[in-house]
């Protein structure tokens, strides 16, 4: 049991290496490139209409929670 606290200990604080890292920044590009090309607009649109639904399903009795 020792051995295997010890082999988990030191994969848990282990460095990481450039490999690992080369990954990480590709997935960020790929996430800006994917924000860059996407149609969806900066900031929600649909506030107005939210607000509405919930008004009429909690003046017909409706609850959530």
């Amino acid at each position: 049991m020792p051995d295997l606290i010890a082999t988990k200990a030191g994969a848990e604080h282990s460095t990481v290496d450039g490999d690992f890292e080369a990954d990480i920044a590709g997935l960020f590009q790929v996430l800006d490139d994917t924000e860059q090309d996407s149609e969806l607009p900066d900031s929600p649109t649909a506030e107005p209409a939210l607000h509405d639904l919930l008004v009429r399903l909690r003046t017909r009795g409706l609850t959530f929670l």
